[in-house]
């Protein structure tokens, strides 16, 4: 049983499966006009994090969402997670 389900009026609506509380990350981005890039190392981490301790992949999931991180902060977030999956595959964390 679910620990939390969103309801529609028709079909089984949404289930929530597993959540993932995020950590702080910085990498010093102090642009108060670019805050998607500032959140953007977060986001990687956290996507990471959860995909790690739920075993599971992206292609797994319909849709990965996060907040808005703009251009810069999309662009950001792919990097970072780029450079996490070429690590690990080279057997560093």
């Amino acid at each position: 049983m679910p620990a939390v389900r969103l309801l529609e009026k028709e079909g089984d609506g949404i289930e929530v499966k597993a959540v993932h509380i995020g950590t702080i990350t910085d990498f010093g981005i102090t642009d108060a006009n670019n805050m998607g890039a500032a959140m953007a190392p977060a986001a990687a981490r956290t996507i990471g994090d959860f995909l790690s301790d739920t075993g599971t992949k992206p292609s797994d999931y319909d849709l990965i969402l996060t907040g808005d991180l703009g251009f810069t902060g999309s662009k950001l977030l792919f990097e970072v997670i780029e450079k996490r999956v070429r690590h690990k595959a080279k057997g560093l964390s």
